[in-house]
Formats: C-alpha cells, sequence, structure tokens
C-alpha cells in the first residue's frame, strides 16, 4: 500500500481506487461477521465476486508505484517500517481495547487474555504455540489486518530483488518473471504443497506464509509494476477505441465471475485465492487486473467532481490505517449488539441474520474511523503550525 509514487505528485486516479478499494474490503469483512456473506440473500455473492480481486487492487497499486530508491537491503528495509512497524502501531492499540473488554468489562481470567489475545496477535497458534492454556482458540479474532501485511511485506522481499535485477533488461524478461511467478504460484496451489509441508512437519505453516500468496503475490507487484509500461492511469495516452474496447472486455469478464460465483456459491479458500482450484490463480489475478481497469476509467471521470475525488483520495492516503482499524471496531460494535458471527468456524447461514445489524455496523465503523482520521488531521495540522511559529520566529 505504498501512497506515493514521487515526492513531487500524486496520481490522483490511483488514490481514488485505493480509497473505493478499502471501503470494498470493510464491506466484505463487515459481511462476514454480521452474517451476510453466508446468508444466501441479495447482495452476498456479489460481496465476495470482488473479495479476493479487491485484495489484488491494493498488490497491483504497489507494484505500480514501486521505484527503487536505495539498494535491495534499503529498499526491503524501508518496507518493513513503512508496513510493518505502522501496522505493529495499530496492534498494539488492538490489544489495548481487547484489555478492556475481556479483562476490565467481562473479568476473563488474565492467562486466558495472554492466552487468546497476545496468541492471536502474533499468530503464534500458527506454530502451535500457546502462552497458557493448551486449548482451541475461544476468543474472536485479534488482528485480522496482520496476515495481509505480513503476505504484501514477504511478496515485496521476493519482488524487489527479481525487479532490481531485471529493471536494466528488455521488459520481455520481466513479463516473463511474472508468468513464472505466477505459473509457481498455480503449480502449488496444485499439488497442495502448503499442507504437504504442513503434514511433514507435523504443524501448520504459519498463516503468514503461505506459499501461493507469496509468489502470487509478487507476480501481481510485478505485473502492476508493468502496467507503468502501457500508462495505465494515463488514458489521454491511449485512443477512445482501445479505451472503449478494454472497458467492455473488462465489463464482460467480470460479470462472468460474477456468474460464476452465483453457480458455485462462496468458499473460504486456503490461500485467499478463490474457488475454483488452482485455476483461480490467475482466473482472481486476471479479475483484479480488469476490476483495475473497470475503476481507472470511472475514476477518470469521477475526478472531476471536487467532494467525491477528495472523499476517496483521502480515504486512499489513509487505506493502511483503515485496514488496521475497521476489522476490531465492526467486531466490537457486533460483541456489542449481539450479533457476531463466527463465519469461519460456523460457515453456516445463521438463523438470525438482519440487514439493520448490517447497517449498523457499516454506519458505527464509518463513524469511529471518520472521528479517529479527523483527530489525526487536527494533530497533523496543529503540528505543522507550530512548526511554522518556530520557523517564522526564528
Amino acid at each position: 500500500m505504498d501512497n506515493t509514487l514521487t515526492k513531487k505528485k500524486r496520481i490522483e486516479e490511483l488514490d481514488m481506487i485505493k480509497g473505493i478499494g478499502i471501503v470494498m474490503v470493510c464491506l466484505q469483512h463487515i459481511s462476514e461477521i454480521t452474517g451476510l456473506t453466508v446468508s444466501g440473500q441479495g447482495p452476498s455473492t456479489k460481496i465476495m465476486m470482488f473479495a479476493e480481486a479487491t485484495m489484488l487492487l491494493f498488490f497491483l497499486s504497489s507494484g505500480y508505484v514501486y521505484s527503487p530508491k536505495g539498494t535491495i537491503i534499503q529498499d526491503i528495509t524501508n518496507k518493513f517500517k513503512q508496513l510493518i512497524v505502522t501496522i505493529l502501531k495499530f496492534g498494539v492499540f488492538n490489544t489495548a481495547v481487547y484489555f478492556l473488554r475481556y479483562i476490565i468489562i467481562e473479568h476473563r481470567p488474565f492467562i486466558w487474555f495472554l492466552d487468546n489475545t497476545i496468541t492471536n496477535f502474533l499468530g503464534l497458534d500458527q506454530w502451535n504455540i500457546r502462552l497458557g492454556q493448551i486449548t482451541a482458540n475461544s476468543m474472536v479474532y485479534g488482528f485480522v489486518p496482520f496476515w495481509f501485511v505480513i503476505e504484501l511485506f514477504t511478496a515485496f522481499c521476493l519482488f524487489i530483488p527479481l525487479y532490481r535485477l531485471l529493471e536494466k533488461k528488455h521488459v520481455a524478461f520481466r513479463i516473463g518473471a511474472a508468468a513464472i511467478l505466477m505459473a509457481i504460484a498455480t503449480a502449488l496451489h496444485y499439488f497442495d504443497i502448503q499442507h504437504t509441508v504442513a503434514d511433514t512437519f507435523g504443524s501448520n505453516v504459519p498463516y503468514y506464509f503461505i506459499l501461493i500468496n507469496i509468489f502470487g503475490f509478487a507476480s501481481v507487484l510485478m505485473i502492476g509494476n508493468l502496467l507503468k509500461e502501457v500508462k495505465m492511469f494515463d488514458l489521454e495516452a491511449h485512443h477512445i477505441a482501445f479505451i472503449i474496447v478494454c472497458t467492455i472486455v473488462s465489463l464482460a469478464g467480470l460479470t462472468v465471475t460474477n456468474i460464476f460465483y452465483e453457480y458455485t456459491g462462496y468458499a473460504l479458500q486456503y490461500g485467499k485465492w478463490g474457488q475454483f482450484g488452482c485455476i483461480s490463480v490467475p482466473i482472481t489475478t486476471l479479475c483484479g487486473f480488469m476490476l483495475l481497469f473497470v475503476l481507472v476509467v470511472i475514476c477518470y471521470f469521477l475526478k472531476r467532481i471536487g467532494f467525491i475525488k477528495n472523499a476517496f483520495s483521502f480515504v486512499g492516503k489513509a487505506s493502511l490505517h483503515i485496514l488496521a482499524l475497521h476489522y476490531m471496531i465492526a467486531e466490537t460494535i457486533c460483541w456489542i449488539g449481539g450479533y457476531w458471527h463466527d463465519i469461519y468456524n460456523a460457515p453456516f447461514p445463521p438463523e438470525d441474520f438482519k440487514y439493520s445489524n448490517w447497517i449498523i455496523t457499516i454506519i458505527g465503523t464509518a463513524i469511529v474511523i471518520g472521528a479517529y482520521l479527523a483527530v489525526k488531521v487536527w494533530l497533523a495540522k496543529r503540528k505543522s503550525d507550530k512548526t511554522n511559529k518556530v520557523v517564522n520566529a526564528q
């Protein structure tokens, strides 16, 4: 989720797309924990149709804006600071909220809190390491966005050295590298290497290091970077006929994907690539690209409407913060309302699903995140004003 292309210029459509993307992510997660996703009602399949493709928007955009700023080690270190350090700060806040919830309010045993909250937060249960009771995890999910940021960082650890190796060679080499990485990811899915490794060592391979994702996401980062060669976000550089044809093809592809979802239903998959077996890897990538192109065209026109451009651009720039906060906030609202749905351990339609609960959770989450971002902007402005006063005084 690299928010900058250069220090001088931002791409308006890219910020807007990231804003739309994070809104779609929030809707997906809220639909899961309120039960809409598995309820079979109205928009459930439509929401999940874009779930994996939406996730790839962030990888495509991160690849697009990547440009070397130092050595390989320096670039990887910068990504670590930008992604991991930032998300860990939110993780501390997340843990504090759960301390208030489970210890102060519910008076749970402190050892239970250590066993569940910290284990959830660090993902230790994926290594079969627990701090207290050796029991099934009985707490709702602690810090869901952590997996995504870890996957993005590990994909960058593969992408950056490969890109630097090929950056001065013909673009065909980078296209070939992206294809090879995609083929490896597809093969890993087909031969179920993730579970083979897990069974061999008698322990779960950590959720944060799913082999399919590492190679597949690195390929998507490469594809995103290759989009610079065709000036993906510069529609003025393309002939109108080309834009129309690509838009029609993209919309048709998304429609076909929707039909597949309607007939097959939503199924959770190990690796977050969809539900069509190993072919999901290239299909989901293609769907992500088609969704990106459609959004590029939409945002090209929407950016002419000032308040819409400003709103989605603001949300896009704050996408990492929203990612880190939204699930915990929505989950807490569902917990207080008594309608939280454990989709992963109970993937069946809830008997008491209500659209009113879904709407309340969306509105409540938006209000809390909006308040957080408003305070953050106010503090940043206050700091800037103080700095300017000091400079002027000197």
